[in-house]
């Protein structure tokens, strides 16, 4: 599949064409960040949490 994305740098006039090749590499840079986020701390919620609302004491 060949498509591509345009946009406009407001700050110089220029046409942008983002095509395949740049979706992938954005892809492949936010899977690098989510390697260091996991490997910095869990990404599941753990300590440090509000305590769960009380449905009786809420009404």
């Amino acid at each position: 599949m060949r498509s591509e994305i345009c946009a406009v740098d407001l700050a110089f006039g220029a046409r942008l064409a983002y095509g395949p090749a740049d979706r992938i590499a954005v892809l492949v840079e936010f899977g690098r960040y989510l390697v260091w986020a996991d490997a910095g701390s869990p990404l599941w919620p753990g300590s440090g949490l509000l305590p769960p609302v009380n449905s009786v004491d809420a009404s």
